[in-house]
C-alpha cells in the first residue's frame, strides 16, 4: 500500500543520508578538521551506574533538575508527569495494536528500540555519555503523548481539555527549564567582551590568536573568520584552570583545523586569557603589561610581533 511504500522510502532515504554523511566525514572533513571519533570503542562489563545515568539523562531532558526541593519541585513534577505519560502512551500502543494507527504503533516501537540501544550502548561500552545526546530520541516522547491523547476513545470535549492541559504543561516546562538554564550559566558573560576583543585585535592588525575553546570559537564567530584562532587548553570547559598546560602549541583536538597541529602562524599573534586562566597559567611571570593590547577585569590579550616572539616569551612553559 501507499503508506507502507512511503515509510519504506523514508527509511531508505534516512539510511542513505547517514551513509553519505559518514563518507563525507571520513573522506573529506576528517582531513581538514578534528572532531570526535570512536575508533577505539570497547566493550565492558554491564555497568549499572551507567544504566542509571542514561535514565537520569532522559529525565533531565524532560526538565528534571537536581537541587533544593522548594526551588525545583514544579519542574521536576512536570518531568515526572511527562515520563509517566510517555510510558502510558507506549503501553497503550502495544496493548491496542489492532486499534491504533500504524504510525502511532511504529513510532512507539521505534522509540522503545532507540531507548534500549541507548541503554545498552552506554552501559556495555566505554563510550562517553552526555545528556544532550538524548534529545533526538527524547523529543519523540511529546509526539507519542499527543498521538495517545488523539487516539484514545474519549469525547471531543475531553480530548480538547486534555490537549490544552498538555500544551500548558509543555509551555510551563519550557519556561522553567529556560529560567534554570540561564541561572546555571556563569555570572560572567564573556560574549560581549569577546566581541570587543575581536574588534581591538583586528584594528591593531592581528589576524591570528591563541585562546581556550570557548573564547577561540567566539572570537572566530565575531570576526567572521578573519581571525584564525588556535584553540589550546585540553578541554571544552569555559574559564579553564591552566596550571597543567605547558605549551599553547598543544592544540585541543576537537572542532579545530588539523593544520593547526603543524602550521606556524605568520605575522603578529596574540594570546587571550580570562582572569582565572591568567591566574593559573604557568606563563604569568613572563607576561608583562607592556605587551597588553586589551585588558579588563575578565579578559586580557597579549600581543606579540610573531609566533617566534611568543615562543621566546612563554618559553613553552618550561
Amino acid at each position: 500500500n501507499w503508506g507502507g511504500f512511503v515509510f519504506s522510502l523514508a527509511a531508505v532515504l534516512n539510511l542513505a543520508a547517514g551513509c553519505i554523511g559518514y563518507l563525507i566525514n571520513t573522506k573529506f572533513l576528517s582531513k581538514a578538521y578534528h572532531f570526535m571519533v570512536w575508533n577505539g570503542l570497547s566493550y565492558k562489563a554491564f555497568d549499572w551506574n551507567s544504566f542509571l545515568t542514561v535514565l537520569n539523562g532522559f529525565l533531565g531532558t524532560f526538565g528534571y533538575v537536581s537541587g533544593p526541593i522548594g526551588e525545583y519541585t514544579a519542574t521536576n513534577l512536570i518531568a515526572g508527569i511527562v515520563f509517566l505519560m510517555t510510558v502510558i502512551a507506549i503501553v497503550y500502543a502495544f496493548k491496542n495494536r489492532a486499534v491504533v494507527s500504524e504510525e502511532y504503533f511504529l513510532l512507539a516501537a521505534y522509540y522503545v528500540c532507540a531507548v534500549v540501544i541507548f541503554l545498552l550502548l552506554y552501559s556495555m561500552t566505554d563510550m562517553a555519555y552526555l545528556s544532550r545526546y538524548n534529545v533526538p530520541v527524547a523529543v519523540i516522547s511529546y509526539v507519542l503523548i499527543a498521538m495517545w491523547i488523539a487516539e484514545k476513545p474519549w469525547t471531543t470535549g475531553r480530548k480538547d481539555s486534555i490537549f490544552a492541559m498538555y500544551a500548558g504543561l509543555c509551555l510551563l516546562s519550557g519556561i522553567l527549564s529556560y529560567h534554570f538554564m540561564l541561572a546555571s550559566f556563569s555570572e560572567t558573560d564573556f560574549s560581549n567582551e569577546n566581541e570587543k576583543v575581536s574588534q581591538v585585535v583586528l584594528n591593531k592588525g592581528y589576524l591570528t590568536g591563541y585562546a581556550t575553546f570557548w573564547h577561540a570559537n567566539i572570537i572566530t564567530e565575531f570576526s567572521n573568520g578573519r581571525v584564525d584562532m588556535y584553540d589550546f587548553g585540553g578541554n571544552a570547559n569555559q574559564d579553564l584552570d591552566l596550571s597543567e598546560c605547558r605549551n599553547v602549541n598543544d592544540t585541543y583536538k576537537w572542532l579545530q583545523l588539523v593544520s593547526h597541529d603543524t602550521k606556524k602562524p605568520e605575522g603578529k599573534v596574540f594570546l587571550l586569557l580570562s582572569a582565572n586562566e591568567y591566574d593559573t597559567c604557568v606563563w604569568k611571570e613572563e607576561l608583562t603589561d607592556d605587551s597588553l593590547i586589551y585588558y579588563s577585569d575578565n579578559l586580557r590579550a597579549y600581543g606579540f610581533d610573531s609566533w617566534n616572539d611568543m615562543q621566546r616569551t612563554l618559553g613553552n612553559g618550561e
